[in-house]
């Protein structure tokens, strides 16, 4: 059997980012933490954590981490279910991966009731639509907000529904790019706007409407505000040089 005390020092030196820092966070001593971490260690015959600044959980400490998390959701529900309103004073902590549309739209008015019911604090982590699940897969987090349609082993994946995505552009731009239609050669030149290197959305929607397979110039903009704000500014000033 596992030995919640010595999972529950793992999740304190990983969220904390050291052993002395989860020693404050537990009430206990530095030692204290590092014998917890060591007999877990000897217990499996394998080592938990990478010894760098800050301490990484290894394959194995992930997976610690994720049975952890779970358990400790779960007995928050039952005292959640046994104990009368008011009276559960301590918070449960979730992390779970979403990416940065969700966040700076939907998602946290569609969990504000379920954290405040069911007292949870949530440990979020970003990335792209199409990357979460991974989060999950490395037992980084309990659960996430992704494209993957399959659930990951062990897991369960339900249907939340759609974001729509328009492409768009201010008047002034598509005259400067498009004054002669959507065409490959325009497309080739007009400079989009993508999230990050692991963003194919654009590329995606150029396959699927104009059937345009090349290489669009793009500025990287990881912030959903950040796409708004630029999308208005408009086409960017033209490059000019004296020959």
């Amino acid at each position: 059997m596992l030995d919640p005390k010595q999972l529950e020092a793992l999740s304190a030196v990983v969220d904390s980012g050291g052993f002395d820092k989860a020693a404050r966070k537990l009430f206990l001593t530095q030692s204290a933490i590092s014998q917890r971490i060591r007999q877990l260690e000897e217990n499996l015959g394998q080592p938990v954590l990478t010894r760098t600044s800050p301490p990484a959980p290894t394959t194995a400490g992930r997976l610690l981490l994720q049975h952890f998390r779970q358990l400790s959701l779960m007995e928050g529900e039952l005292l959640n279910t046994l104990l009368p309103d008011g009276e559960q004073s301590d918070f449960t902590t979730l992390a779970v991966g979403v990416n940065a549309d969700s966040l700076a739209t939907w998602f946290l008015p569609a969990v504000q009731t379920l954290m405040q019911r069911r007292r949870l604090l949530f440990d979020v982590m970003m990335d792209d639509q199409d990357y979460t699940h991974e989060l999950m897969r490395s037992g980084h987090v309990a659960g996430c907000i992704g494209t993957r349609d399959t659930p990951i082993q062990g897991g369960e994946c339900h249907f939340l529904g759609c974001m729509r995505y328009l492409c768009l552009a201010t008047p002034d731009f598509a005259a400067r790019y498009f004054a002669d239609g959507f065409t490959h050669a325009a497309l080739a030149q007009a400079p989009a706007i993508i999230f990050s290197g692991k963003d194919d959305l654009h590329s995606q929607f150029l396959r699927q409407v104009a059937g345009y397979d090349g290489s669009t110039p793009h500025i990287t903009l990881p912030t959903p505000q950040g796409f708004v704000q630029a999308t208005r500014l408009g086409p960017l000033p033209a490059v000019r040089s004296n020959r």
